[in-house]
Parts: C-alpha cells; structure tokens; sequence
C-alpha cells in the first residue's frame, strides 16, 4: 500500500506494472537531468528573493539590520527553511497536478503516476517528497537506486507505489539535449543572481 493511499494490500504481480500501459520507466539520466531543471528553477527563485531582500528598503523590519553582509550571512537557517518549503510545495503541488511533474519532468515529458498509469493524490505526492528527502539523506542511495531497480524506481517510488514514465512518442536524444540546455541556463541564471548578491555585500549598497 503506497504512502498517502487507503485500501487493500494486494499482492504485486512479478510482471510490468499495469500503469507502464505504452509508455517506459525515466531512466536515471533523464531523471537527474529533469532535477538540475528543477534544481535550477529554484535556486533561481532563492537567489532572486534574497537579492530582492538585500535591495528592500524593508529589510530592516524583517531581519532587525540594514547590513547585506548580516542579511546574507546571518539567516541561513532561515533561507535554508525557506528553500525546503518552495521545495515540498514546488514538487508535491506539481507531481499531484493534472501536469502529474514537475516543470523539469514536463520540460522533459516526464510522468509521475501511480502503478495503474494514473496520476497520483497529493497525500501521496508529500509522502514521495517525505521519502525522497530520506533518499538524499542517506548519501543519495535511495536516488540511486533509481539506476539499478527493474522498474527505474527510487526508494521514494517504491515507497509511494509510484512510476516516473517517459512520453513515449518523444526522442530520448532530444528530450535529453532540450534537458541539459535548460539545467544549464537556470544554473547560469542562479549563478547570476548569486553573483550580483555576492557584489553587493562585498562592495556596498549602490
């Protein structure tokens, strides 16, 4: 019985799951390129408003300082914090959507679903975003497994009862060169932002 779903535990069939249907198991490549996206689009966003709140003639209310350096250095459990909430919403509200991913899954037609193809709840959604936190904790073996488990599936999927299918009309070839293009621009983006935020604590306020 997968996290977040009530019913009956059945036996599992040794065969392909009934919700691989015409499509296949993501392979781990296209599953972490699909992640830098993701990796990209919110550190963007992290960056983004931690340069808006070094900007901000409000910083002081927020953070008690007008100092960047204090801003930048001082609230890191805080940033960090901030950055696991836009986390779990990003995914969990993405993967439990009609979309059923991710903006990096979708950028790479990439499908979460359950083990009969359909989309997944949103209580399952967390609990595979609870699990995958697991996975990273423990040196990232869970994700690992992603690259040997018959089915592609991470511990985060096993524990969920979940698939990540690839659209099986697209070529593997292109969605994997669209994949890496994207991680590359929103990195380059986070470094950007991350640059110009650096800039201003080390060289003042403009």
């Amino acid at each position: 019985m997968g996290i977040g779903e009530g019913g009956d535990e059945g036996v599992r069939s040794p065969g392909p799951p009934a919700g691989l249907g015409p499509g296949r198991p993501a392979g781990f490549w296209a599953r972490t390129a699909a992640f830098l996206v993701d990796a990209g689009i919110l550190l963007s966003i992290l960056g983004a408003g931690l340069l808006v709140l070094v900007l901000s003639p409000l910083k002081e209310a927020f953070l008690g300082t007008s100092d960047p350096a204090h801003i930048v250095s001082t609230p890191l459990a805080f940033i960090a914090g901030l950055g696991l909430l836009a986390t779990f919403l990003y995914c969990s509200l993405g993967e439990s959507s009609p979309a059923e991913g991710t903006m990096g899954k979708q950028l790479l037609q990439l499908h979460v679903v359950d083990l009969e193809g359909a989309g997944i709840s949103l209580p399952r959604a967390v609990g595979r975003f609870l699990v995958k936190i697991l996975s990273f904790a423990a040196l990232g073996a869970g994700v690992a497994m992603i690259a040997v488990t018959r089915w592609n599936q991470g511990l985060h999927d096993l524990a969920a009862d979940t698939l990540v299918l690839e659209s099986p009309a697209t070529d593997p070839r292109r969605r994997m060169a669209i994949g890496l293009a994207a991680a590359v621009i929103t990195l380059i983006l986070f470094l950007v932002v991350l640059a110009m935020t650096i800039s201003l604590v080390w060289y003042g306020m403009p």
